[in-house]
């Protein structure tokens, strides 16, 4: 009777934000367009899966212009074993548009399926065109599939991100509202409310197990009518049924029409619906009640995801629950249990230790009557003070010093430990009692032990100073039911700060690695490391050194400054010195009472009253050798715990690669940038009456050296060629490969006067001499000057724009193939423009369009509008125009490479 839910992509993107969905949908409108351009179809589009899996919904649609359609708001129903359905088998299915096909069915000429890791999740359809070939490429349609799989499951991996940010802040808002809550008739109104509306449900209600009358009493209830409440107020139940016997084993039931189980059956029309789950509330492995919520009208089952919300809610809402039935039962009888709740509660609202301790210390005061209780914190078989009220501000501190070794001598503490239970201690202490003879004048105490599991985690002591305090048998017990209140808060306390810190841990790591994947520049690594360092708790100061392969070392610090030095010997500073095994293979040192000394180069170190502080030398290795150490700093003189030191080898394995990286990235991206810079021709700026600029300009600094490229050269026949391109991929491999395709289009297009003819040659000769990761998209243009006729091919490229004096616009001249180096044999097409007096040709490349500034691009038609103005001056101006546009478009900060060639014919 486990319950079951469905798992699919059109369930995922229904978590989609608006404005993510719109992205979403563009993204598939994008793929689409180009392979109705690349294929020259009449028009395609993308259907998913719905949660049955019996039937598609279109997702994006285009036409043979690539503009984006409007959806058709019917699903497609289709059989498997039907013709949709040799669509889904995993394999691009090309077929003539049958006219006897069935009306309900989807009638396209060609499909290919959209898979996530071998599962289906739906298809890309395209009609045929006039023009398209007549056997569609099924490499290229698998190929566009695959582009359009790899949206949706990003898509759907958005949608999960939601739905856990959902559930985090319902189980956030269900913790909230159930430790705030005081009064038990509420908390079961608010965890009735919480669980609907947790999954967009209409109706709920709570039942709480009166297992000794066999029966459930409804306790609460949402948005379901009263005559339902009336009529299933109690409902009996039997231990023999099976559904019993499941909510006790801790596992949620769904209750359907078909519903078997009179209990079931009676569950069900409790929230007047079709379909609902019941979801078990247990307490220490008992039923304590079960909540019934009805299926949301937005599905037609329950998500694992909502399953495992509801689950989340009712382990959070059973102790509560359980509690809060206990209470009311004895009718708030006893003030000390009223106390004891009220304890519960604020222990429960707050996971600060030492607000818990206090609360604690309070209420033992208050409860026995006395003004003074410290309670001790055991830990590896020692006694530690950590909070006392009722004695003046330096006792206070004494007290927190305090550890304890457990002893005999501590009778009082040890005789509370052994029993497991509170301790009256009798008379005046004694030398046996050892601190309590020296500093507490004991007439009578009580030594309440703070047990967990079995095991004394901490001790509270209440007394009386100077009187001999009267302690009831029934102050005695509320006291030891807070002190196991107690006991769990200091566990959850611990628990969470441990788990605070280990996130904190994985929050400074994980934002390191983004930090140093990002900066590739070995002096930004090492600004980013010393800063995310000196966020630990108790850093005062922090060097990383570094050792290069000719034995120097670079030293940068906390302040941003570095150092280098010729070798060990030259080092000043004493802790850098003291450091010094760690870098010569010795591993990790620690290293306790450095004095201050003058030549100390922390400005932090120098300033602070403390005469010997710590060091925490961790080594860099990579690959068994050590590259560096990091040196981190305490103004205390004081031992590193296990975590410090564990998060700070953490932090060296992380820097260690990415400071290699960032050694071998320099000295690549000089020789690069070297390499490209040779590669940018010199360009005539004039060419018969033809003016010419170009303009190369360089991301920042930390951006790897891209392969953006363009040439201008004249052929054989006096005809001008240009050539503007961008090679695939970053750094010393992409310019070796940029200098590649321009001289093999060079050497082609002195053979050929043809631009076609030209790319493909250059795209048979990439396809066999670069790696199949790297492809070229390349424009070469040929210019008649006597003509003025341009023969142009495009490979992937962006699109140029040449603007018309005569009809005062700009047009855009069509890509004409697919980008170089993808696929041999590919065929290009040669187009023809003429550029007539004072007409301008413009080519760029994607560092152009793509500038961006609050998520939009800048574009091709942000390129037009730079441009406009100045069409009636020269190229150059023309070309400045269009760099200062991009620059400031992207707020001075270029992402990518801008190359751009400027043609104006004067007239």
């Amino acid at each position: 009777m486990s319950p079951k839910s469905h798992n699919s992509s059109s369930q995922s993107q229904k978590c989609l934000q608006p404005h993510a969905a719109h992205i979403y949908t563009q993204r598939l409108e994008a793929i689409l367009a180009r392979m109705v351009a690349e294929l020259r179809l009449d028009g395609a589009e993308v259907f998913l899966l719905d949660e049955e899996g019996t039937a598609l919904k279109a997702r994006a649609c285009v036409d043979a212009n690539g503009r984006a359609c409007q959806l058709p708001a019917e699903a497609v129903n289709f059989k498997r074993a039907g013709r949709i359905g040799r669509m889904l088998s995993g394999k691009v299915t090309s077929m003539t548009r049958s006219p006897s096909a069935p009306p309900d069915e989807y009638n396209p000429d060609a499909a290919a399926p959209v898979q996530i890791d071998g599962r289906i999740m739906g298809l890309v359809a395209v009609s045929k065109g006039s023009q398209t070939p007549r056997d569609l490429p099924q490499e290229a349609m698998a190929s566009f599939a695959e582009e359009i799989g790899f949206i949706v499951d990003s898509a759907e991996t958005e949608a999960r991100m939601a739905i856990e940010a959902h559930h985090e802040h319902t189980l956030s808002e269900v913790s909230k509202a159930i430790s705030s809550a005081l009064d038990p008739n509420r908390i079961l109104e608010m965890v009735s409310q919480l669980m609907a509306e947790g999954i967009g449900a209409r109706k709920s209600a709570v039942y709480v197990w009166e297992r000794d009358l066999r029966q459930l009493r409804r306790r609460a209830s949402h948005g379901t009518l009263k005559r339902t409440n009336r009529k299933h107020a109690v409902i009996s139940f039997a231990e023999d049924q099976s559904l019993v016997a499941t909510l006790a084993n801790n596992e949620a039931v769904l209750l359907g029409q078909r519903q078997r189980s009179a209990l079931g059956q009676n569950l069900l029309e409790s929230v007047d619906a079709t379909n609902a789950i019941a979801v078990p509330l247990m307490s220490k492995g008992r039923l304590v009640a079960v909540a019934v919520v009805s299926c949301p009208e937005t599905h037609t089952g329950f998500p694992a995801d909502n399953i495992s919300l509801l689950m989340a809610i009712a382990a959070q809402a059973a102790v509560s629950i359980e509690n809060a039935t206990l209470y009311e039962a004895q009718n708030r009888a006893v003030t000390e249990l009223a106390a004891l709740y009220a304890v519960s509660q604020a222990l429960a609202a707050s996971l600060n230790l030492n607000d818990g301790l206090q609360i604690v210390a309070e209420s033992i005061s208050a409860v026995t009557g006395v003004s003074r209780c410290g309670v001790f914190l055991i830990e590896q078989g020692r006694a530690h003070g950590h909070l006392i009220i009722g004695v003046a501000d330096a006792e206070k501190e004494r007290f927190k010093r305090l550890s304890l070794g457990l002893s005999e001598r501590e009778t009082a503490m040890m005789q509370a430990i052994k029993e497991g239970r509170p301790t009256i201690v009798e008379g005046r202490a004694t030398l046996r009692d050892g601190y309590m003879a020296a500093h507490w004048r004991v007439k009578r105490m009580l030594v309440v032990p703070l047990i967990f599991e079995g095991r004394t985690v901490g001790l509270a002591a209440a007394d009386e100073p100077g009187h001999a305090a009267t302690f009831s048998v029934n102050t005695v017990k509320v006291a030891a039911a807070i002190g196991e209140q107690a006991a769990i808060a200091i566990q959850n306390a611990r628990l969470y700060e441990q788990t605070r810190q280990h996130a904190e841990e994985l929050q400074l790591l994980w934002e390191l690695g983004q930090a140093l994947g990002g900066e590739l520049g070995l002096p930004e690594m090492l600004d980013t490391l010393t800063d995310h360092l000196k966020r630990l708790p108790k850093v005062t100061a922090v060097s990383i050194i570094i050792r290069h392969w000719d034995g120097s070392l670079l030293i940068a610090r906390e302040d941003g400054e570095k150092t280098s030095y010729r070798n060990e010997r030259a080092l000043t500073d004493p802790c850098d010195v003291q450091a010094l095994p760690a870098l010569q293979g010795q591993g990790a040192q620690v290293i306790r009472n450095v004095r201050r000394h003058a030549s100390c180069l922390h400005p932090e170190l120098r300033s602070t009253e403390s005469s010997a502080h710590s060091i925490l030398a961790m080594p860099l290795v990579q690959e068994n050798k050590t590259i560096g150490l990091i040196n981190v700093i305490s103004s205390e003189d004081r031992d590193f715990a296990t975590g410090e030191m564990r998060l700070i080898g953490s932090v060296a394995s992380v820097a260690s690669a990415a400071i290699v990286r960032g050694q071998v990235y320099e000295r690549e991206r000089r020789i690069a940038e070297t390499f490209q810079r040779s590669l940018l021709p010199e360009v005539r700026d004039q060419y018969d009456d033809y003016e010419i600029a170009q303009h190369y300009a360089a991301a920042l600094d930390e951006a790897r050296v891209g392969g953006d490229f363009y040439d201008v050269f004249e052929m054989h026949n006096g005809k001008i060629a240009f050539v503007i391109g961008d090679v695939s991929g970053k750094g010393l491999d992409a310019a070796i490969h940029t200098a590649t395709a321009k001289y093999l289009v060079r050497a082609f297009a002195f053979e050929e006067e043809d631009p076609s003819k030209v790319l493909c040659r250059a795209n048979d000769a990439l396809c066999f001499y670069v790696p199949v990761s790297m492809f070229v998209t390349l424009f070469l243009a040929v210019l008649d000057t006597e003509s003025g006729i341009v023969y142009y091919a495009n490979a992937g490229h962006e699109l140029p724009l040449l603007w018309s004096a005569e009809d005062s616009r700009f047009r855009s001249l069509a890509c004409t193939g697919r980008a170089l180096g993808f696929l041999a044999g590919c065929d290009y097409l040669t187009e023809q423009a003429t550029m007539k007096p004072g007409d301008v040709f413009i080519m760029y490349t994607d560092g152009v369009t793509e500038a961006r500034r609050d998520g939009k691009f800048l574009d091709s038609s942000g390129v037009r509008d730079a441009a406009a103005p100045l069409v009636g001056s020269s190229a150059s101006r023309i070309a400045e125009a269009i760099e200062s546009t991009v620059r400031n478009f992207a707020g001075g900060r270029l992402r990518d490479d801008i190359a751009l060639l400027v043609v104006k014919r004067q007239g």
